[in-house]
């Protein structure tokens, strides 16, 4: 077994080696055979290559075994048993290394499955396109909703469905828009999202879309029940008095036999009533007129003509114009610190109408609380500008959070129940939304976000 040492190895080969030098030595000296010493020499020659193969083997194998790491290579094999135990010790680490790489890779591609398999099983249209205009991704999904297979660039997938790239391309990275695409004579409600993701060797841009058609239809089917119960509430409320009191008019100036009553035939106590019936049939009457105005109102919102607007000039102006009425009710009305050279784009007409809509309603609920006080801000959060209006009210109760922004909802006695539909539609129009967050006995919150 010892001669299965690398170092013995080497030092039978030096043996040889250097009685080959001895022999030819001899050769050379004492004889005259030319043809044994070019045996000797040539033999001489190969005892030399062959000693320096041997011993770089180790580096020949290192740079096998980098080669391989490089390549992903990790069927290669190492064995250094005939060269002693330090050589098996290096080969042992090698074959650690590949196993580990190797594990690795499996498990990169076991998640690599299961993503993809998540990915084809969402719902939800993907599309990943490189710096080369190519579409790395395209999901089942995705080719679904466009009813388009994967055409392998963006540029092809523009020229089949340029209605979506069309509004795709005009999403900038971290943009959302919910857009009406007719696709195939279809009508889809596409909720899109565009993202950058860089790499150390690309970058690609992340498409994600989905339609909601039929989410939106049931939306729209909810609000249209609510707004049916609303109103019907409101018209029997004013129909069925005038109703039962038409019908009992007309009793009162029939006789038994259905002819109409003279006026000498009429009790004057009869007249006094049908004084007072007339009377409230017109007071329900004007209420039912004001009510069909208030829906007018609602679904006749001016479009709005947008424009930069400082947004410190306008809280001021708003400032401005209610706080005389803040003064009258002792309320502080104040407008909190904001950037002047804060933008927004959008009709400050209207806008200046939403806020001075929910400062109104502010003041409203703060009649009865101790130290009342609204602040207006301004912010940009997850690069939305937003416009808050806070005060230090009673609040909104939970369950009143969903409801006070349907048509004609109203928490007040007088109130009509359009305001905050309105400044909803309104916000909607500009492409923003209007939200509200409440802590009963805090503090009321709503929110402007463009």
């Amino acid at each position: 077994m010892v001669y299965k040492r690398f170092s013995v190895r080497v030092v039978v080969r030096l043996l040889l080696l250097l009685l080959n030098m001895m022999a030819l030595a001899v050769i050379v000296v004492q004889t005259n055979w030319r043809f044994s010493l070019l045996i000797l020499a040539m033999l001489m020659v190969f005892q030399v290559y062959e000693l320096f193969r041997f011993i770089n083997k180790t580096n020949q194998d290192l740079a096998r075994f980098l080669y391989a790491i490089r390549n992903s290579d990790y069927s290669i094999n190492f064995s250094g048993q005939q060269l002693g135990s330090s050589f098996e010790e290096l080969y042992g680490s090698f074959r650690e290394i590949t196993d580990a790489y190797r594990m690795a890779k499996i498990e990169k591609e076991a998640q690599y499955q299961y993503v993809k398999a998540m990915v084809e099983h969402l719902n939800v249209g993907i599309i990943s396109v490189n710096r080369k205009d190519e579409i790395v991704l395209m999901n089942p999904a995705a080719e679904e909703i466009l009813n388009r297979p994967n055409p392998g660039t963006w540029t092809r997938l523009a020229a089949k469905s340029p209605e979506f790239t069309r509004v795709v391309d005009d999403i900038k990275t971290g943009g959302q828009k919910l857009v009406e695409i007719a696709l195939d004579r279809e009508s889809r409600y596409l909720n899109i999202y565009v993202t950058t993701i860089r790499l150390p060797e690309d970058q690609y841009t992340l498409y994600t879309f989905q339609n909601i058609r039929s989410e939106i239809e049931l939306k729209e089917i909810e609000a249209w029940h609510k707004l049916i119960r609303i109103l019907t509430h409101e018209i029997m409320n004013s129909v069925t008095p005038i109703a039962s009191l038409t019908e009992t008019l007309v009793g009162m100036l029939e006789n038994e036999s259905g002819s109409v009553r003279s006026a000498e035939a009429l009790p004057e106590d009869w007249v006094e009533d049908l004084h007072m019936a007339l009377k409230t049939i017109d007071r329900r009457s004007n209420g039912l007129l004001h009510f069909v105005n208030d829906y007018r109102k609602l679904s006749k919102v001016p479009h709005p003509k947008p424009e930069k607007v400082r947004v410190v000039d306008l809280l001021e102006r708003v400032h401005t114009l209610m706080q005389p009425e803040a003064n009258r009710k002792g309320i502080a009305l104040e407008v909190a610190p904001v950037v002047r050279s804060l933008e927004i784009v959008a009709d400050p007409r209207l806008i200046e109408q939403v806020l001075i809509n929910l400062v109104i309603n502010s003041l409203e609920a703060l009649e009865n609380t101790t130290h009342p006080s609204i602040q207006l801000r301004c912010y940009i959060e997850s690069n939305r500008r937003v416009l808050e209006v806070a005060d230090n009210g009673p609040g909104i109760a939970p369950e009143m959070l969903d409801k006070i922004f349907v048509p004609f909802f109203s928490t007040k006695e007088q109130g009509s129940g359009i305001g905050l539909s309105l400044s909803k539609h309104i916000l909607k129009l500009h492409g923003g939304s209007l939200r509200t967050a409440s802590t009963p006995g805090q503090q009321t919150s709503f929110y402007l976000e463009f």
